[in-house]
């Protein structure tokens, strides 16, 4: 099936982004803080006999470096805080704060229901199923009845619209409309992934529209 062949795609193709950036970029925090050393050692030897031309091409150079790496750092933790804007000032602690904030207020450590309070995981999960459960069981076994009145309700030509086909300029459109620099999704990917790679994936992102069309899963 389409979902599960995509599905296999994704999860395959993380594991080669993760080697890759292992190999090509490496640990961005540990490469950032050689080459910082590096930077201190260079200026400090500018400092007292100052630099050739080779090592201060060197010191640009690894001046780059820096500011790439740094971009990198950024961006993954901007993404992780689900923030979109930047503060002034030290970036790189400000989303570490929103990133641990958004886990502590998504976290639901006790439930008090009835009286009772519910501390272990499994109950306190199994209070929550029950209380919309409940919340949205229809417990009537009758109905209004309102005569003489109109009502709009959908007609033919409505139905249809309704129960057409994806169109891959209405699929794209709304993708396009989502913002690609946030949070990864539950595959790992974010919506700026789909954004740049569309010609790569389009193949099987329209075999998974079909699908859920045909079969509703």
């Amino acid at each position: 099936m389409p979902s599960f062949v995509l599905a296999k795609k994704l999860k395959a193709l993380k594991e080669d982004v993760r080697w890759w950036n292992i190999r090509e970029i490496g640990i961005v925090g540990v490469n950032k803080k050689r080459l910082l050393e590096e930077l201190v050692r260079l200026y400090e030897k500018d400092g007292v006999n100052g630099l050739t031309l080779a090592e201060k091409m060197e010191r640009d150079g690894v001046t780059s470096e820096v500011k790439q790496l740094a971009s990198l750092e950024e961006i993954s933790l901007r993404q992780k805080s689900r923030v979109l804007w930047l503060k002034e000032g030290d970036n790189k602690k400000f989303f570490h704060w929103m990133e641990n904030s958004h886990r502590r207020n998504n976290h639901l450590g006790n439930l008090e229901a009835d009286g009772v309070v519910y501390e272990e995981e499994s109950e306190v999960i199994d209070q929550v199923v029950g209380f919309y459960q409940k919340l949205y069981m229809e417990t009537e076994t009758w109905r209004l009845v309102v005569d003489d009145l109109n009502f709009d309700n959908i007609g033919v030509v409505e139905n249809g619209f309704l129960e057409q086909r994806f169109e891959e300029e209405e699929i794209l459109q709304v993708m396009h409309d989502m913002e690609g620099d946030k949070a990864s999704g539950l595959d790992g990917f974010t919506m700026a992934f789909f954004h740049h790679c569309w010609r790569v994936v389009e193949s099987d992102i329209l075999a998974l529209f079909e699908e859920f069309y045909e079969y509703g899963n």
